[in-house]
């Protein structure tokens, strides 16, 4: 039998802004917990990538990206400091336990409120 992707689309606002490292793990966590298994290159390095953006003059403003490349699709996570806004986005090609991220996301950021959450089954 062929497993359904999953897509989960969740939009948060966080009692605190995640640094870049935090974002790190968070995604590092997801993957774990959810037996996802991060890229890795031909020298070992893992293909996951972490970095603040600095938009003053833009629409987004500031904030925080981690991005990870899995072997069963992708986790994104990006962060505005202006309304404490954190979107994340993970597609995998086998299903996962999507409603487990909220309490990842109440452990790691704090949960003010859901803006949004999506569940893709493709």
């Amino acid at each position: 039998m062929v497993a359904t992707p999953t897509h989960l689309v969740l939009d948060i606002v966080a009692e605190e802004m995640p640094t870049t490292k935090k974002l790190e793990g968070f995604v590092r966590d997801v993957a774990n917990s959810l037996e996802l298994n991060i890229v890795q290159r031909e020298d070992g390095s893992e293909v996951i990538e972490s970095l603040g953006f600095y938009n003053t003059e833009g629409e987004f403003g500031d904030g925080n990206s981690c991005l990870a490349l899995l072997i069963e699709s992708n986790i994104a996570v990006h962060t505005r400091e202006e309304g404490q806004l954190i979107n994340i986005d993970i597609f995998s090609c086998k299903e996962f336990a999507w409603w487990e991220m909220i309490g990842k996301c109440r452990k790691w950021f704090g949960v003010a409120k859901v803006n949004q959450l999506k569940v893709l089954e493709r």
